[in-house]
C-alpha cells in the first residue's frame, strides 16, 4: 500500500515539486540579491525633508486621518482594496499603504502609496500595472508558492498537495527501512551498528542548539518552552511506535 501511495501521489504532486522549487528558488536569488533583484523589487520609500521636529507627537500613528490616506490612496489606484497600512513614527516618515488591484496573481506589495504624515500628500504611486518584469516576478512568487491566489479553494487546493509532498518523506522512509529490516533480519546484522549512538548524539546536539537559541535569541516563556518539549516527545514516540516497533512487526511476517 504505501509503495503504490508513494507513487501515486508522487506523480500528482510533480507540478506543485517543481512549482515550489522554482519559487523557493526564487526566494534564494531576491535573498541574496543576485543581479540586484532584491534592490530592485524592494524599492527604497521616499524620503522626506523635516526641518522642525519638536511638534512631533509622541505617538504619531495615533493622530494619523487613517480614513483620508486611504482614500487619496484608492483615489490613485482604482479599485484598491487596502491590505496594509503601515504608519511612521516620525514625520521623516511616510504613510505607507499597499493593497490588491485588478491585476490577477501579484501580491498586495505589488500596489504601493507614500502619503506625507502632515500634508497628506501623494510623494509616490507604484501601479501594479507599470511594475517592471522583476518587480512582477517577485510578486507573484509568495501567492504562487503559497497558494492564496485564488482565495479559499486554492489555498485547499494547494495545502492537499503540500500535505502530500510532506506525506512522500514518511512513506519513503518507511519502504526503505522495511527493505532493510527485512534484508538485516535474513543476513542477521546489526541494527546501524555504532551509527546509532552517532544519530543520538547529532539529534541531542540539535535539540540543544534549538533551546539555547530559543533562549538567548527569542526569550520564549516557560509555557511555551514545555509545549515545545512535549510536542517533541510526542513525535519521538509516534517515531518509533511507526518506524521501530510496527516496523519490526511487519519485518517479521515477511
Amino acid at each position: 500500500m504505501f509503495r503504490s501511495l508513494h507513487r501515486l501521489v508522487g506523480l500528482w504532486s510533480i507540478p506543485f515539486t517543481l512549482l515550489f522549487s522554482v519559487t523557493g528558488i526564487w526566494y534564494f536569488l531576491e535573498r541574496t540579491n543576485s543581479a540586484g533583484i532584491s534592490d530592485e523589487s524592494s524599492p527604497s520609500s521616499p524620503i522626506i525633508e523635516v526641518y522642525d521636529n519638536s511638534n512631533t507627537p509622541e505617538n504619531l500613528s495615533y493622530s494619523i486621518d487613517y480614513d483620508k490616506a486611504i482614500n487619496l490612496a484608492q483615489n490613485e489606484i482604482q479599485k484598491l482594496k487596502i491590505g496594509t497600512i503601515l504608519p511612521p513614527s516620525t514625520y521623516a516618515e511616510p504613510i505607507y499603504i499597499t493593497g490588491k488591484s485588478d491585476v490577477p496573481l501579484v501580491r498586495k506589495r505589488a500596489n504601493r502609496i507614500y502619503i506625507h504624515p502632515k500634508t497628506y500628500e501623494i510623494l509616490k504611486v507604484q501601479r501594479a500595472e507599470n511594475i517592471s518584469t522583476t518587480m512582477w516576478l517577485n510578486d507573484i512568487a509568495d501567492p504562487l508558492h503559497f497558494g492564496y491566489w485564488g482565495g479559499l479553494i486554492t489555498k485547499i487546493i494547494w495545502f492537499v498537495f503540500g500535505l502530500g509532498i510532506s506525506g512522500l518523506i514518511l512513506t519513503g522512509i518507511w519502504i526503505t527501512l522495511k527493505r532493510r529490516a527485512i534484508k538485516r533480519r535474513k543476513s542477521r546484522k546489526p541494527v546501524m551498528g555504532i551509527w546509532r549512538f552517532i544519530n543520538w548524539g547529532i539529534f541531542a546536539a540539535m535539540a540543544i542548539f534549538m533551546y539555547i537559541i530559543l533562549i538567548t535569541q527569542y526569550n520564549i516563556s516557560t509555557l511555551s518552552m514545555v509545549s515545545i518539549t512535549v510536542g517533541w516527545i510526542v513525535f519521538c514516540v509516534l517515531a518509533y511506535y511507526v518506524f521501530e516497533y510496527r516496523l519490526q512487526k511487519k519485518s517479521l511476517n515477511k
